[in-house]
């Protein structure tokens, strides 16, 4: 709750200054109302701030949980798809192959001989590609600047 003591050296002064009990009643009840109104707002403030990273959090939980219903739903149409057209499954998805080109860009990647910093940044840039949907828009961009990357002469 609110307390005199968190009152400010002025407001003290006026408090102690005031002659009349009944105006310095009243003028403690105003600093002390005032400050459980700040610590309301400061409350509301923190709850809503809380609120708000539990559903950035549940949101990042779902995207993740909609990612792998949707690996598994494109694993479920291959296989579909192959049985269908009567062919071998010959275990090479799209997924497959997405994940053979990051493991190549990383391979030549650490076959550039790129500088301390640089060979932080790839590492951390494939570890988001392969968490990456291929056809997602950052995907795309990641792989080009890696590929730029290992590209470049560096040595």
């Amino acid at each position: 709750g609110a307390s005199l003591a968190q009152l400010s050296v002025e407001e003290r002064q006026t408090l102690l200054q005031t002659a009349n009990v009944k105006e310095q009643l009243e003028l403690a009840l105003d600093f002390l109302q005032r400050e459980a109104e700040a610590k309301r707002m400061s409350g509301e403030i923190s709850s809503g701030i809380q609120k708000s990273r539990e559903l950035e959090l549940r949101q990042v939980v779902l995207q993740r949980q909609i990612q792998e219903v949707q690996k598994d739903l494109r694993r479920i149409h291959d296989k579909a798809k192959s049985s269908e057209s009567g062919e071998e499954s010959t275990g090479a998805s799209g997924e497959d192959e997405a994940e053979d080109e990051v493991a190549r860009l990383a391979d030549r990647l650490a076959k550039a001989r790129l500088p301390e910093e640089a060979d932080k940044i790839a590492k951390r840039e494939i570890r988001r590609l392969k968490s990456l949907q291929p056809h997602h828009p950052e995907y795309t961009s990641t792989h080009t600047y890696l590929d730029t990357m290992a590209s470049l002469p560096w040595a």
